[in-house]
């Protein structure tokens, strides 16, 4: 096929294929950077922290569950 079309689409058709490559590339980096970018601006995820937020809703769950045993005896 490509020896059958003439030099100057030849070229023609090469430019425009390195091109798009590049341009996908470049735009694949930008989005890449980006996503990065979001990510390291998100609050940190502070695993002993949601624990420790839980442990304390489960204490005052059963103190809740104390007072109400207590009220009804």
């Amino acid at each position: 096929m490509w020896s059958r079309l003439n030099l100057k689409f030849r070229t023609h058709i090469t430019t425009t294929a390195i091109v798009l490559v590049l341009g996908g590339a470049v735009y694949g980096s930008y989005q890449g950077a980006q996503m990065i970018k979001r990510w390291s601006n998100m609050q940190p995820h502070v695993m002993h922290e949601e624990m420790e937020d839980f442990l304390y809703a489960k204490e005052l769950r059963q103190q809740q569950q104390i007072a109400q045993e207590k009220r009804s005896t």
